[in-house]
């Protein structure tokens, strides 16, 4: 199924590198995931997150720049955006998409008009061109029918696909995933990687950082692996991963 071709109306800020450096990171229960790591990830790589499944989920919230307990800078093209106002790390934000189970879904909007609000806040696309693109994506991953539910009146896997497409349909360069296809059946699995995959091939999602326990989902990917231990993020061998 071929998707529309969307025309951002917003100017956006291309993303080349994503660096750790002198980096400090706290859970929420102020335990110590990571301390004085530095490390750069460069576009055009693919990064799995290995470890304890709240320590990756911390990091990769990091990355995403929703976590407050940091410390230290993280450079993207070389630059500290944990000093940039809103103003200016906004051009960067729309490129960058985080997903994760079931978070962030609006109780009193339906599945479709939960999808949509990306576009809508940040003023993408017209408004005649939303529903077109917001249907076309429920179409690729065979949730149609649940478009006009409310999320709790949808199956798990409904709100966990809602999630994820809320996340691609921006178009991100850097897209970050935590357990993208826990909970997903075979062939939604396989639609979503065969779409991550396509964009990454293309060039078009530049980067992605991924952490999951699942296997047989991600198909082949040439990715680099880090684990989480001891305070560390500890480079493992280049390894094709299934995700």
């Amino acid at each position: 199924m071929k998707l529309p071709l969307l025309k951002y109306k917003e100017s956006r800020v291309p993303i080349e590198s994503i660096e750790l450096k002198d980096f400090n990171l706290t859970s929420l229960n102020n335990e110590l995931v990571l301390k004085e790591v530095s490390q750069e990830f460069e576009a055009g790589k693919a990064y799995r997150i290995q470890g304890a499944l709240g320590d990756c989920s911390e990091l990769l919230k990091a990355l995403a720049f929703i976590h407050n307990q940091v410390e230290g800078e993280i450079l993207v093209n070389s630059q500290n955006a944990l000093d940039f106002s809103f103003e200016e790390f906004h051009p960067l934000r729309m490129n960058i998409s985080y997903t994760f189970d079931y978070g962030g879904l609006l109780n009193n909007r339906s599945l479709k008009e939960n999808i949509a609000l990306p576009l809508q806040y940040h003023d993408e696309l017209e408004m005649s061109e939303i529903d077109e693109v917001v249907e076309s994506y429920l179409s690729l991953f065979k949730i149609l029918e649940f478009k006009d539910l409310r999320p709790a009146m949808t199956p798990g896997f409904v709100r966990k696909l809602g999630c994820i497409i809320r996340s691609l349909i921006i178009q991100p360069e850097v897209l970050i995933m935590d357990g993208p296809t826990a909970s997903l059946d075979k062939e939604r699995s396989e639609i979503l990687v065969n779409y991550v995959s396509e964009k990454f091939h293309d060039g078009s999602i530049k980067m992605i950082f991924f952490s999951t326990s699942y296997e047989g989902s991600f198909q082949t990917w040439e990715a680099e692996s880090f684990e989480i231990s001891s305070g560390k993020l500890l480079r493992l061998s280049s390894q094709e991963l299934a995700v």
